[in-house]
């Protein structure tokens, strides 16, 4: 299992990624429910008033389009613990974060 953890720039917090054979493992450590139906997931957690916001890969399916479904999620995520709203008139900051995010990632794999 590898564990990542980039500290968010313009959002407090931190991005936290896990590339892992056995996603149930990951879920198990974190109190998460049975994955293994699941490609990949996330989650949120609060440590010491930190936000972490958690994607869990499985190394042996790694797929953009994964990625991406995952991303949108982390960028809600991270806009409700900020208290942000999504406008679709005005969703600059919706796209610079997905962006930042998948970038995050796609450098986290491959130095896995």
């Amino acid at each position: 299992m590898k564990i990542v953890k980039h500290k968010l720039k313009v959002y407090h917090g931190y991005l936290v990624v896990i590339i892992s054979k056995d996603l149930n493992k990951v879920a198990n450590k974190y109190n998460f429910p049975d994955a293994s139906k699941y490609a990949a997931f996330t989650f949120e957690k609060c440590v010491d008033n930190v936000d972490s916001f958690y994607i869990v890969l499985d190394e042996k399916n790694i797929q953009y389009d994964i990625i991406a479904h995952e991303v949108v999620h982390l960028v809600n995520y991270i806009f409700d613990s900020h208290g942000c709203q999504l406008d679709s008139k005005n969703d600059e900051p919706q796209a610079y974060l997905t962006g930042y995010i998948f970038n995050k990632i796609l450098k986290t794999i491959k130095k896995a």
